[in-house]
C-alpha cells in the first residue's frame, strides 16, 4: 500500500508541474470537460491519494489511539500541502486560484481518510481473528 501512495503521490504531483507549465496533455480534458468537472476531479484525486497515504499509514500503526493521531496529522499536513497548492495558482498566468477547487480537494482528504480508516479498521479487524 506505501508504494501505490508514493506512486499516486508522484503522479499527482506530475499533473500539477504539466497544469502549472501548461502542458497537459489535450486526451485529459475528457476526464473532467463537463460541468463541474474540475471541482470533481479535485474531489476524487486528493480524496484517492488521501485514502492510500492513510491506508498505508494505518496497516503500520497499530495501537488505535495512535492511528487516530497519525490520520488526524496525515490529513492536517495534506490540507497544508493542498491548500499551498491551491494558493500558488494565483501566481501563475496559466492557473486561477478558485476556492471552491480548495474546498473540493479538502472535502476529497477528509472522505478519503475516513474511507481509509473504515476499511482498515475492518481489515484489521478481520485478520485479528
Amino acid at each position: 500500500m506505501k508504494r501505490i501512495a508514493i506512486i499516486f503521490s508522484l503522479f499527482i504531483l506530475a499533473v500539477i508541474i504539466a497544469a502549472d507549465l501548461n502542458i497537459l496533455p489535450a486526451f485529459t480534458r475528457v476526464f473532467y470537460n463537463f460541468q463541474g468537472g474540475d471541482k470533481v476531479g479535485h474531489f476524487i484525486l486528493f480524496g484517492v491519494l488521501s485514502f492510500f497515504v492513510n491506508a498505508s499509514l494505518l496497516l503500520q500503526v497499530k495501537p488505535m489511539r495512535n492511528q487516530a493521531r497519525m490520520v488526524i496529522t496525515s490529513t492536517l499536513v495534506l490540507f497544508v500541502l493542498i491548500s499551498f497548492e491551491e494558493w500558488t495558482q494565483a501566481f501563475i498566468p496559466s492557473r486561477t486560484f478558485d476556492l471552491v477547487d480548495l474546498f473540493a480537494s479538502l472535502t476529497g482528504v477528509v472522505i478519503g481518510a475516513i474511507l481509509a480508516g473504515l476499511i482498515a479498521a475492518k481489515f484489521i479487524k478481520t485478520t485479528s481473528k
